[in-house]
């Protein structure tokens, strides 16, 4: 591109240009080589999570007393997931900037290292996974606080159950002391 010959296969990339164009080569080839970077570790961080996910899918239909062990788990999964999507979020702007205008050589060379590494799509198939996930990740903290909710109020009706039965032997007991007499 305006003789310019660029090799890319990270970690190593080689900017063949000349000298007076080099530097300016450099740095936009540095910056999409971060970006790019970025975007390989929250798809490898998010494809390490699919086991745990279908692990954990269950829980978001129903959660029993059993999954109680699970519920620091889950709440560490959620929170690690916000924290990819704002990993994502924060570089998503670079990675769909629209060409600049007028074209300058580095902007179009880190919009065709946009176009050769299918960055619009793998964003779009990240947004996408990264919904499933919070999709059952909610799921599964509704079900959690849901269980909960209701464990403490059936513990809470037992209390008042107990305390009524108490009430009535005591009601049943004077009653019968007071009409003895």
């Amino acid at each position: 591109m305006q003789g310019v010959d660029l090799y890319w296969c990270l970690p190593r990339v080689a900017i063949v240009a000349s000298a007076d164009r080099l530097e300016m080569l450099r740095r936009a080839v540095v910056e999409s080589a971060y970006w790019e970077l970025e975007l390989r570790q929250i798809e490898s961080d998010l494809a390490t999570r699919w086991p745990e996910l279908e692990a954990h899918a269950p829980q978001a239909f129903e959660f029993r007393e059993r999954d109680l062990k699970y519920r620091d788990q889950l709440a560490v999964q959620f929170r690690q997931l916000l924290l990819l999507r704002s990993r994502l979020a924060k570089i998503t702007p670079w990675l769909r900037m629209p060409p600049a205008y007028p074209a300058t050589l580095s902007g179009q060379i880190q919009e065709r290292l946009r176009e050769r590494l299918a960055v619009h799509h793998r964003v779009e198939s990240l947004e996408v996974q990264l919904e499933v996930f919070e999709r059952i990740y909610d799921g599964c903290g509704q079900r959690v606080s849901e269980f909960v909710l209701a464990r403490r109020g059936h513990t809470l009706e037992w209390i008042i159950i107990i305390l009524l039965a108490l009430q009535t032997v005591f009601v049943v007991f004077e009653w019968l002391t007071n009409t003895k007499s």
